[in-house]
């Protein structure tokens, strides 16, 4: 592993706050590059966004970062190329590069961390987990921790505990109210398209939305949802057939979470 320029113990005087911090969030999806834009501007970082590999080693190119956030599973160039890319670059390879994943599969890591990540990181991402990353990396300054939000205990909807979610965007409805809105555009035929790659027997397809949705779910609370995502997923990951029974399962889930998703929106009206 390359040796990265560890700022001096005992003298913060090079060491960035986070205010001062610029981070590289190299994501696809787009609901969780704005979900992580949003939580992490909400801790004073500036945050730049690639959307796959090969527009992070470009970005990387011109511009240092105290870390680099980076997805595994992305088009173009996944993050294990990228990685490699950048532990062969003498100009680059001393970055500070975190891996991030759905996946919750113990080689997927093990592979991140072979590859040349310095740390791995499940989504949804734990932000509080990340800074305490950032400063036992000595990339930030120590972080004084916000205030608990106030707890929303009105959105318990349908089994779906949608207060709990909210919380962790640091109590913010209407920013959830956006999201599960991009979520319902961008996944609102999810089952259809399921059963669809599977009728086609477009395996790669219907693991890549399995997995989508598994990282999804945790964001919104929906524990069943992800229980059933994880399962398919592992299923795949064996080249085993998934029986009738989970995808019934995994459909039924999808359906639940967009009827709650209806009755948050009818409950929940944002300001104008």
């Amino acid at each position: 592993m390359p040796t990265r320029d560890i700022h001096s113990p005992g003298s913060t005087s090079r060491i960035p706050s986070a205010t001062d911090a610029e981070v590289l969030l190299v994501e696809d999806n787009l609901i969780n590059q704005k979900l992580s834009r949003l939580m992490l501007e909400k801790r004073g970082f500036t945050v730049t966004i690639a959307g796959n590999g090969q527009d992070a080693l470009e970005a990387l190119a011109k511009h240092s970062y105290v870390v680099v956030l980076m997805d595994i599973r992305m088009p173009v160039m996944d993050g294990l190329q990228a990685i490699q890319r950048i532990r062969a670059d003498a100009a680059l390879r001393s970055s500070l590069v975190i891996a991030t994943s759905a996946s919750i599969l113990d080689f997927e890591k093990t592979q991140a961390l072979d590859a040349g990540f310095d740390h791995f990181l499940t989504k949804p991402i734990d932000y509080d987990a990340l800074q305490n990353i950032l400063v036992d990396e000595r990339a930030i300054q120590p972080v004084t921790q916000n205030e608990e939000p106030e707890r929303n205990e009105d959105y318990f909807i349908q089994g779906f505990d949608f207060s709990k979610a909210i919380d962790t965007l640091g109590g913010d409805p209407e920013f959830f109210y956006s999201l599960s809105n991009d979520y319902i555009n961008i996944y609102g035929n999810a089952d259809e398209a399921f059963k669809n790659f599977l009728k086609d027997q477009d395996i790669a397809q219907a693991e890549r939305l399995v997995h989508n949705i598994a990282g999804l779910s945790a964001t919104f609370s929906a524990k069943n949802l992800r229980l059933i995502a994880r399962k398919i997923e592992r299923e795949f990951k064996a080249d085993n057939e998934v029986s009738e029974e989970d995808i019934t399962t995994f459909v039924q889930e999808l359906g639940n979470l967009a009827a709650a998703f209806k009755i948050f929106h009818e409950r929940y009206k944002p300001e104008a």
